[in-house]
């Protein structure tokens, strides 16, 4: 009888995963590589944490892509219109100007616009369609969101640091 280690088990069913990713990437078409989506949307890791690769990978990879991009929205939203019960909202509102919440609003409009397309294909299954969502998953991070992400950071982070000095 052979035991696998854990470390052996996990790499086979990255190598796996790796398999049907291609295999996935071929029928549907898009362009955008593994590495670039495992960087933003994790994907080995949730296909670690599950134990198990789906059989529908593109459900998998849409729920993860929609799952990491409603954390932005909500970061957004609780930043542009806070809780009025909240402190910390309220007060990371106040750390921004009205033109840089505007701002926000249109990165979530982006965001949204992407999202609420998962829905759609998932009652479609149109490929062109999967093809796209996925390609664009990574473009509006790539190209839209990661450097304003990162600035928005940056400015609490700022903020919170002077205010416990």
């Amino acid at each position: 009888m052979v035991y696998l280690t854990v470390d052996k088990m996990d790499n086979e069913i990255i190598i796996e995963f790796e398999t049907k990713f291609s295999l996935l990437k071929k029928e549907i078409g898009f362009k955008t590589n593994l590495e670039d989506l495992d960087e933003i949307f994790l994907l080995k890791d949730s296909i670690m944490d599950e134990g198990y690769i789906p059989n529908d990978l593109f459900s998998l990879l849409s729920r993860r892509v929609v799952d990491f991009y409603s954390n932005l929205v909500n970061q957004l939203h609780s930043i542009i219109l806070p809780n009025p019960n909240s402190m910390i909202s309220i007060t990371q509102n106040s750390m921004f100007t009205e033109d840089e919440r505007e701002e926000m609003i249109q990165l979530m409009n982006k965001i949204l616009a992407l999202t609420s397309q998962s829905p759609v294909i998932t009652i479609t299954q149109n490929k062109k369609d999967k093809a796209k969502f996925v390609d664009g998953s990574f473009k509006l991070w790539d190209k839209n969101l990661k450097e304003k992400m990162k600035n928005i950071s940056v400015k609490i982070n700022k903020e919170w640091t002077k205010k416990s000095s």
